[in-house]
């Protein structure tokens, strides 16, 4: 969400637009297919993550490897097909951001945490962070493997927590990092998520809630609330986290766990329907 942010504030300044192709900025011809939108609707057609990076802190891949190695990437799908998760078009995007101003993707975000009193939000420089992120295998809780972060901070690798996070949503529901109109847009679903069967817009996980309401003595039958919201989970290896903020309800969860076998999302909905019924 990070990233979408950023994007949407360069539309907003005239600096791109959704329908840029990315052979703008990499001038190559075989991409004038790919456009921003795509990128932020993870429906480009590019793969999960690069063929040549490793997810572990044994990885190599960095911004050389990324010119050297990017003409041969293989894509899973043509453009605008079809709704597949990509850390890799982030990637990208990060890497547009910092073409177009000349500053990198970590001040960037940096920025605009500061602005928003995030003050225990940051990245994960890979120090000694991951031995507090545990998973469970085998019925035992054990250290998590070693991530590294060094060239992925436009699709994630940050810490925070629930009160920086929540402090985030409202900044996103009060329109002070993200215009109204580039909210609805960013929000207005572009692609189906066909493995999960939910709906994804530009940088935004979409969902809906349903309650079944208590009756009062003068109703014949009981409300049901129906709610959208819209946000986004992360997990690494070790760590789970989601924000979901229901406009309706002017309201925001955040939950962050140093765990990843526990679906925070499915714990947000249930916090939302105590909260509703």
């Amino acid at each position: 969400m990070f990233t979408a942010i950023q994007i949407a504030n360069l539309i907003d300044s005239n600096k791109i637009s959704l329908n840029t192709s990315i052979d703008t900025f990499f001038n190559d011809s075989s991409l004038k297919h790919i456009t921003i939108r795509h990128l932020l609707s993870h429906s480009s057609g590019l793969p999960q993550m690069p063929k040549y990076e490793k997810y572990g802190c044994e990885n190599e891949y960095d911004i050389e490897k990324f010119y050297n190695t990017f003409s041969s990437e293989d894509f899973t799908s043509k453009p605008d097909s079809l709704f597949s998760y990509s850390n890799y078009g982030y990637k990208i995007l990060g890497i547009i951001i910092e073409k177009i101003t000349s500053k990198n993707i970590i001040d960037h975000n940096q920025d605009l945490f500061n602005s928003l009193n995030m003050l225990h939000t940051t990245i994960d420089r890979n120090t000694n962070s991951d031995n507090f992120y545990h998973e469970l295998i085998n019925n035992k809780n054990i250290l998590a493997q070693c991530l590294d972060c060094r060239f992925k901070y436009a699709e994630g690798c940050y810490l925070s927590t629930t009160e920086d996070l929540t402090k985030f949503g409202r900044a996103i529901l009060k329109h002070q990092i993200i215009s109204a109109y580039h909210l609805n847009l960013f929000t207005k679903s572009q692609v189906q998520n066909s493995l999960e069967g939910k709906k994804y817009g530009l940088g935004f996980e979409l969902g809906e809630s349903f309650v079944l309401q208590k009756k009062t003595s003068l109703q014949k039958k009981a409300n049901i609330l129906f709610s959208e919201y819209y946000g986004h989970r992360g997990n690494i290896p070790g760590g789970s986290a989601v924000l979901n903020i229901y406009p309706n309800q002017q309201l925001i969860i955040a939950i962050t766990i140093n765990r990843t076998d526990i679906p925070c999302d499915l714990i947000s909905e249930k916090i939302f329907k105590i909260l509703n019924t």
